[in-house]
């Protein structure tokens, strides 16, 4: 172009303006940008061309260059072709008063960094991005939520300090080195689960897929993590429903076989209660009379023990009357008391004092009472000795708590989450049913309670019941 030859060879958009402000010189592609031949614009200002609006931008930048400065813009300026995104240069030109504009068009660059940045902030997964120092370049929203960090906060931070948990540091520390220096990698470019931690120290699940971006001589790496958490949390819940679907199942068998069995026992259990009241009452005070007595009761609640079996198979629910479970417990003991004496059982009673009462079914609650003391009677003739008995019982604003521990054998590991499932026992046979703990879990979530096996604490098993205020 006439006036500056110059701004032909340059690859910029370039321009030479005189002290007036006034283009002196443009080349092609500058006078292509303007959307008007380069002789239309030659004499004339940014005002005069671009607006007003393009003249308040880039004026300041014009008197800076005179001034003998470098200064730059960037921003959103009209064109006649549309809006374009610019980075407009003024440089003064050596020994003249004029001075160069060079523009840069990075309208689709800044509209792909606008694209990107929408989908990184819009992402539900969340999207980390480290350089090669390891340190973080990027953090979107979802990260934020899920991490508990803000974006200011995890800038800049090393991605190992920041959401790594503490087990594992070394190991990625050392895994991300190997790979800056060898190119080897068991994690980059596929799905692994791996544990996280949150901002308050939380460990979680998390589905991640590493993948490095090459941008010249800079080497970024961008994590896509997931939070599984809710997603375990829902297949506990559903294996936890399906096992509940199970063991109905294997109740309502059990619901049918008892309820033949229970209206055969009726007839024979009504004649040994009566016989022993018979007995009490013709019997002089004395042994005999209290041997009578025990007869009676242990029959009675043998009836009372067929009937919670044809509730439980009839679906009945059980009543809810205020009871003492401590007088409860007390007087189940009582049934056998002689068969923990004759098993060498040391008995270790802590019933808390202040306990209040609770509503439920006492023959029900006294099933479970019974059928775990029985438990672990069987449990303690496997050892040698000494053999010792704990129940306990505690309170909270919410709840009662009923503990029944042994020093036995204990339950192995592998056995825990099958206690109790109906028709399962560690018994030979023909000493037990597998029927016991099914119905005792039954009867607690029947009352709005819970029985479970307490793991990692003394030797032996213990059951704790929990039942509501």
């Amino acid at each position: 172009m006439a006036g500056d030859p110059l701004l032909d060879l340059l690859p910029l958009r370039a321009a030479r303006l005189g002290t007036d402000r006034r283009h002196v010189a443009v080349n092609a592609a500058y006078a292509l940008l303007l959307g008007q031949p380069a002789e239309a614009i030659v004499g004339r200002t940014i005002a005069e061309i671009l607006g007003y609006e393009a003249h308040l931008q880039l004026a300041p930048l014009a008197d800076r260059a005179a001034a003998g400065e470098t200064a730059y813009w960037s921003g959103w300026l009209h064109f006649p072709g549309g809006d374009r995104y610019v980075v407009w240069h003024h440089a003064p030109v050596p020994g003249t008063a004029d001075i160069y504009a060079f523009v840069q068009d990075v309208t689709e660059q800044v509209e792909n960094e606008r694209m990107t940045s929408a989908l990184i902030e819009k992402a539900l997964d969340c999207i980390i991005a480290i350089d090669d120092g390891g340190r973080v370049v990027e953090f979107n929203p979802a990260a934020e939520r899920v991490f508990g960090y803000r974006r200011r906060e995890a800038l800049g931070r090393r991605i190992d300090d920041l959401i790594v948990p503490i087990h594992l540091r070394q190991a990625h520390r050392q895994g991300f080195a190997r790979y800056l220096r060898e190119g080897r990698s068991t994690m980059m470019g596929r799905r692994v689960e791996i544990e996280a931690r949150s901002a308050d120290g939380r460990l979680f699940p998390v589905e991640l897929t590493l993948a490095e971006v090459a941008l010249g001589e800079r080497r970024l790496f961008t994590a896509y993590l997931r939070d599984l958490s809710g997603q375990r949390a829902a297949a506990a819940e559903i294996a936890r429903q399906r096992e509940i679907l199970h063991r109905n199942d294997k109740l309502a068998t059990l619901g049918a076989l008892v309820t033949g069995v229970a209206h055969e026992l009726n007839n024979p259990l009504s004649v040994v209660v009566g016989r022993a009241r018979l007995l009490e009452e013709t019997a002089a005070a004395g042994p005999l009379r209290i041997q009578a007595e025990k007869i009676r009761l242990a029959a009675e609640r043998c009836g009372r023990i067929v009937r919670t079996f044809l509730g439980l198979a009839r679906q009945r629910p059980p009543e809810h009357l205020p009871l003492d479970l401590n007088r409860l417990v007390e007087a189940t003991l009582d049934l056998v008391a002689d068969e923990l004496r004759g098993s060498d059982i040391v008995l270790d009673l802590a019933l808390a004092a202040d306990l209040p009462q609770i509503r439920g079914d006492e023959g029900q609650l006294g099933q479970i009472v019974l059928n775990l003391v029985l438990n672990a009677r069987s449990a303690l003739g496997d050892i040698a000795g000494p053999r010792r008995l704990r129940i306990s019982s505690t309170t909270d604003p919410d709840q009662v708590t009923l503990t029944v521990a042994d020093n036995g054998p204990g339950v192995p590991p592998d056995l825990r989450q099958r206690i109790f499932e109906p028709f399962f026992t560690t018994k030979p046979p023909g000493d037990g049913s597998g029927v016991g703990l099914a119905v005792a879990a039954a009867i607690a979530e029947a009352h709005g309670g819970r029985l479970a096996l307490m793991t990692g604490g003394e030797p032996g098993a213990a059951f704790v019941l929990t039942l509501p205020r």
